[in-house]
């Protein structure tokens, strides 16, 4: 691509947080002990409208070989995030209760989730020591210790790496 008479690569110009559209901004996938039912992906909505979720899709990646996605959550008619809102999609023992209940059975890394939107418009958050980069942006965050999860900070930080973009931090599901 050119940006006035300099060639620049397209990776270089690639976004995290596809524009327009709500991003992640947590993802909590390695309680203390056993995940079941604690794991939980938080999107955030920078934008000052509600963002419908009819359609978008929450997919988990397994780092360990190329293609590896699986489909977690969909999101339903209804589904909606407020503007400058959060929804959380997470397992039955959460607390607060998450906005939408799933069993997102998340792996430790180098894995990844993958936010998949209806206009094909995909935000994918990478964490550990990755080999394909189709499971991260830019380079991926750290595998964060258990129990704690990984935060994008600021909310709406978006350097153009999940490393950059992303931090263990004490999980706070909405």
């Amino acid at each position: 691509m050119l940006v006035g008479a300099i060639a620049v690569p397209l990776a270089v110009l690639a976004l995290c947080a596809p524009p327009s559209h709500p991003i992640i901004a947590e993802v909590f996938y390695d309680a203390v002990g056993d995940d079941t039912g604690h794991e939980f992906i938080e999107l955030f909505n920078p934008s000052p409208v509600p963002f419908a979720l009819a359609g978008a899709r929450l997919e988990a990646g397994d780092g360990a070989g190329a293609g590896r996605w699986t489909l977690r959550w969909t999101g339903a008619p209804g589904d909606t995030i407020a503007a400058g809102g959060r929804f959380v999609v997470g397992g039955a023992l959460v607390a607060p209760a998450p906005d939408a209940v799933a069993q997102l059975d998340l792996q430790n890394g180098p894995d990844a989730v993958r936010l998949v939107w209806p206009d094909v418009a995909v935000e994918v958050v990478g964490y550990g020591a990755h080999t394909l980069a189709e499971y991260f942006c830019g380079a991926p965050a750290i595998d964060a210790p258990a129990g704690q999860s990984l935060a994008r900070v600021p909310d709406d930080s978006d350097l153009g790496s999940n490393a950059q973009d992303f931090r263990a931090a004490t999980p706070s599901p909405a």
